[in-house]
């Protein structure tokens, strides 16, 4: 290496010049230039994947709390108003159900709080001003925003379902409280990194869950408890209750500068934030590039000294340095030898940072790859995701609108799935999830998409298809359902209940996205037909 170490010096010699120096400076600035500016816009992207995970998985949360309530109400004893029955089944369900609920409440239909599963109230608490009871009236689920419950006095969600009974007529509401530790549970377990943080603001800017600074913020003469929520400032939570959805660089309520990403949740009233402190992000990058910036300011300081000496020692040595952490950080990542090739350098010194160089970017170009796979693909199935099928599903019906053909959505839901989980497990419920998904990989058509919506629901979208078409296949998917052998669960018979809707491409001047969300919507309600039905049938859309 020193014959070659000489070669570089002599090199370094004949070459260094001004225009040498100005062109050093003006690269490296272009270059910390965009490499912050990139670094920026892909914490941006991974801030609103992970913005919209959490909005997603907070949905899903509440509304799986209520189902809960809903298969409450359908219980023979709670349509019949019969209290003892009442009683046992909502204690009996506090006890072996996880249901996230601080406890369960009968309301009849005078609007009077009987009780819960565990107690007969003496007096029955009159609740008929209470939103949620004016919601059962209208015989409509009901999640409400932050109240100081008449119950506990703790600051709580309130799930409701109406009571209606054979007749068709209310008779009551089944209600569960959710403490806000329990949202609090969701949101710790969505934190990540060393300072990243997920809460959630009300219409006010109270942040409805705790803090992950609680011991910083309460030395500051902030309580911060989440059984008490609350003000907090901040230019995200200034955007979020105005509406705004998107991402940023501001300073968060605790002071420090972030990159931020917000979203209003207008069905729960919410603000959800999700942040992670810069200095997390781009800290160690300008760490770095400040070291350089100002070994190169010695450098050029150097210059008015004897060239060959000084700049040979100031110069040279650097690089050694420079070559030798490169090379020591590149042997992290030996098992991802670049499959391109490389020009070899004359200088060892070169030769070993284009090495380095290759291995570090086979890294994140494969670092890259996971991420773009998460974002598009459901982790348990593979397949598309609900972000994939909205891109795709727009893609074909803009094609269907430019063409004037048309194209058709199937929507199919797993019968009694929840009775799966119970008697099975999730284990096999996951199994079931798993077949599902690989019977529809393998009967649809290369053009068509299948997406996993959510939880045991799943969309077809099939182009240059009509309703009699689509009809027909998904009748004999549901025949492939029914005779579709588990290998851990060979006693479970299992069926599917599915909805169809179809677009003859003839609807102008209409966005795609909204067309789209209608089809869905119509083969979903389709789908609900078919359940009424007795499950384990198709139904084709029929507008009313």
């Amino acid at each position: 290496m020193n014959h070659r170490k000489s070669k570089l010096r002599l090199a370094l010699i004949r070459n260094f010049t001004i225009i040498g120096i100005i062109s050093a400076v003006i690269s490296l600035a272009t270059y910390t230039g965009i490499t912050y500016h990139s670094i920026k816009e892909f914490a941006y992207e991974n801030l609103a994947i992970t913005r919209t995970q959490h909005e997603m998985y907070i949905k899903s949360w509440f509304h799986e709390r209520v189902q809960d309530i809903t298969q409450l109400t359908l219980s023979r004893a709670v349509r019949e108003k019969d209290l003892v029955n009442i009683k046992r089944l909502l204690s009996a369900y506090m006890e072996k159900v996880n249901t996230d609920f601080d406890g369960l409440y009968y309301v009849d239909s005078r609007g009077i709080l009987l009780f819960d599963g565990e107690r007969i109230l003496t007096r029955g608490i009159n609740v008929k001003d209470r939103s949620y009871f004016q919601a059962a009236l209208e015989k409509k689920q009901y999640v409400s925003e932050i109240i100081i419950s008449r119950v506990t006095a703790k600051p709580t969600v309130i799930v409701s379902s109406p009571v209606i009974n054979d007749q068709g007529a209310f008779a009551g509401v089944i209600l569960g409280p959710l403490d806000l530790s329990k949202i609090q549970e969701i949101t710790s377990s969505l934190q990540f990194g060393k300072t990243g943080e997920t809460y959630l603001v009300d219409v006010n800017g109270r942040m409805l869950t705790e803090s992950r600074s609680i011991l910083k913020l309460n030395k500051h003469g902030e309580d911060a408890d989440v059984s008490r929520p609350f003000l907090i400032q901040s230019e995200a939570v200034k955007r979020v209750l105005n509406g705004e959805t998107g991402f940023g660089d501001y300073i968060s309520y605790r002071g420090a500068p972030v990159l931020g990403a917000y979203q209003w949740i207008s069905d729960r009233s919410w603000g959800l934030i999700v942040e992670i402190e810069k200095n997390e992000i781009i800290g160690s990058l300008l760490h770095k590039i400040g070291i350089f910036i100002l070994i190169f300011l010695g450098m050029i300081l150097l210059i008015i000294f004897p060239l060959a000496r000084y700049t040979t020692q100031k110069i040279v040595e650097p690089i050694d340095v420079l070559t030798q952490e490169v090379s020591s950080f590149s042997e992290h990542y030996r098992e991802l030898e670049p499959s391109m090739s490389h020009k070899e350098s004359t200088y060892e010194e070169v030769d070993i940072l284009d090495k380095s160089f290759h291995r570090m970017r086979e890294k994140i170009g494969q670092l890259m790859k996971t991420l773009e796979s998460q974002a598009l693909l459901d982790s348990l199935t593979g397949l598309a995701n609900r972000r994939c099928f909205q891109k795709r599903g727009q893609e074909i019906i803009e094609l269907a609108q430019r063409t004037k053909q048309s194209c058709t959505i199937i929507f199919l839901d797993i019968d009694k799935f929840k009775e799966i989980n119970d008697k099975y497990g999730h284990k096999i419920g996951d199994e079931v999830l798993v077949r599902l998904a690989k019977l529809l990989e393998e009967n649809v058509r290369l053009n068509d998409v299948v997406c996993r919506y959510g939880g045991e629901e799943f969309i077809i979208i099939s182009p240059s298809m009509d309703m009699d078409g689509a009809y027909q296949f998904a009748e004999r998917l549901r025949e492939l359902v029914t005779a579709m052998p588990l290998y851990h669960a060979p006693l479970l018979k299992m069926s599917i209940s599915l909805g169809v809707s179809a677009f003859k491409g003839a609807k102008k001047g209409f966005k795609a996205s909204d067309i789209l969300n209608e089809l869905i919507k119509q083969a979903d309600q389709a789908m609900y037909v078919a359940k009424k039905k007795g499950r384990n049938r198709c139904e084709k859309y029929v507008s009313s």
